[in-house]
């Protein structure tokens, strides 16, 4: 029988924040898996797509910033699309002071390398 009590297990706003840390790395802002991951075709060469941020007004939890990771295999184009629970300091590093913000990996590219560059 399935633990389907799992599925609605609360968390604290730290151990979320302590898993996306682990298994993420922000840059410039952005964040990048930490890990390689693999498509279900096997192959691990993803394609990042684009970033949303956005403030999360529902709930109580306490993690009310977003960031949504479109990511797209170059070999056989599955899309993932990962959303992750950030810090208020990560959002505002990318909302611009908008309660959302996109970026299409082309502006992501181009705000990373100016970053960096500085």
């Amino acid at each position: 029988m399935v633990d389907w009590e799992k599925y609605f297990r609360l968390e604290t706003v730290e151990s979320v924040t302590e898993r996306v840390a682990e298994r993420w790395e922000f840059v410039q802002g952005f964040p990048f898996p930490a890990t390689e991951i693999p498509c279900g075709c096997g192959s691990s060469d993803f394609q990042l797509r684009s970033y949303s941020f956005w403030e999360h007004e529902k709930g109580e939890s306490g993690m009310r910033y977003r960031c949504a990771v479109i990511m797209k295999c170059r070999d056989c184009s599955e899309v993932r699309d990962y959303v992750l629970a950030i810090t208020k300091d990560q959002f505002d590093t990318r909302s611009q002071g908008q309660p959302a913000s996109v970026y299409e990996w082309r502006t992501a590219l181009e705000l990373i390398e100016e970053g960096m560059a500085a």
